[in-house]
């Protein structure tokens, strides 16, 4: 009896291992991990092919929603605090390397700032830096709306906003922003189980929970597809196709203005002028939506006024320079969120690398500087030493 078992189970054995479809899905199941693991588009240094899930600029997005760690203290803003940590993190422990762009922005960490309040806590604090480039109120608020639905709820949380997070005529309209685009298809269990679904997205949703390349197949036919058509120098579709003969039968325009925008000035111009009340007024309700997520989910709010330099601040409309200031200020007294105004007299030109963006002398006043505020509302222990 114990010999036909035996036999039995051999033979299911070398059927199973000789089975092409046991085979197929264990490849399936390599790459799958690889792919979640790596992430190797977002190596890719041709920014044109690069899916949006995976662009340096919002990468951290899914791969900090994905991660299982416990996070303390949650960094929300632009391209201004993620600078101000990265750079200090350079300084102090020689990477990331702020020069190289995708490295920056990919950059999840904030190792100063994580052991000094640790140091001073007296127990592990982590730190999330989710502050992503271009990011406005309205990015902020979807960012961290769909980490608290993962089930990434963070004790404290530090809002890093400057004036030009409500005004930015260079941005995309809200609901097209990067963030936007990225999460209004995340997939999870929750939105499997919403009544209003069809059976088909169902049934996709479930199945892309639990098999990550279901869910980028497209991201990865759409690179392939790209590459082959620039080695191959033909169109990747018969739309492109169509447009590149029209392009080509049209008048070639001049070149000469190509670097308009390559001085702060014509940057600053392009963020501030004309003022833009109405998109003001729209980032102005989502950061009172943040500010009221935070009390909802009863985390710790911090709103930091980030420091600008002054020849920035004069492109900015005395009205939404002081609609800006007063509006925040308000809803920080409303909702409970601690107001800390950084943008003073501490912080000369000097600190500044292109008048908007903190350098590593900068960064160290700032991050010293939070700390310092942090130990005072009495969270912290005592005081501790530098990098």
């Amino acid at each position: 009896m114990n010999f036909r078992w035996l036999s039995l189970k051999k033979w299911t054995t070398v059927k199973l291992l000789s089975s092409t479809v046991v085979w197929i899905l264990l490849i399936l199941a390599v790459v799958d991990v690889f792919l979640v693991r790596v992430r190797p588009l977002q190596y890719v240094t041709d920014l044109r092919f690069i899916p949006l899930a995976q662009h340096p600029m919002v990468s951290k997005i899914p791969v900090f929603l994905e991660s299982r760690d416990r996070t303390n203290l949650f960094v929300l803003g632009s391209s201004q605090p993620m600078c101000a940590i990265a750079e200090y993190d350079e300084k102090c422990y020689g990477e990331p390397h702020c020069k190289v762009g995708f490295e920056l922005s990919r950059y999840m960490g904030a190792r100063y700032l994580e052991e000094q309040l640790s140091q001073k806590a007296r127990h592990r604090v982590k730190v999330a830096n989710m502050s992503i480039v271009a990011c406005m109120a309205s990015d902020m608020f979807i960012i961290l709306s769909h980490s608290i639905l993962a089930g990434k709820k963070p004790d404290s949380v530090l809002v890093c906003v400057a004036s030009r997070d409500f005004v930015d005529n260079h941005v995309q309209p809200i609901g097209l922003t990067p963030p936007f685009e990225v999460l209004q298809d995340w997939k999870s269990l929750n939105e499997v189980l919403r009544p209003s679904l069809k059976p088909s997205e169902r049934r996709a949703l479930i199945i892309s929970s639990f098999w990550y390349f279901y869910r980028v197949k497209i991201d990865y036919r759409t690179v392939i597809t790209q590459y082959c058509s620039k080695l191959l120098r033909r169109p990747s579709s018969l739309y492109y196709a169509s447009r590149s003969a029209l392009d080509n039968s049209q008048p070639k325009q001049s070149s000469k203005n190509s670097s308009k925008f390559a001085g702060s000035d014509a940057v600053f111009e392009r963020i501030y002028r004309p003022p833009n009340f109405q998109r003001f007024a729209v980032e102005m309700e989502f950061f009172q939506k943040l500010l009221s997520l935070f009390s909802s989910a009863k985390s710790r709010c911090t709103v930091v006024n980030m420091p600008v330099s002054l020849p920035y601040q004069a492109f900015l409309d005395a009205r939404l320079r002081h609609s800006y200031m007063a509006g925040t200020k308000r809803l920080c007294a409303v909702y409970g969120a601690k107001y800390l105004d950084f943008n003073d007299r501490e912080f000369s030109n000097q600190d500044f690398s292109d008048g908007f963006h903190l350098n590593a002398f900068g960064a160290e006043k700032f991050q010293k500087r939070l700390i310092l505020n942090m130990v005072k509302r009495g969270e912290l222990g005592a005081e501790g030493a530098g990098c």
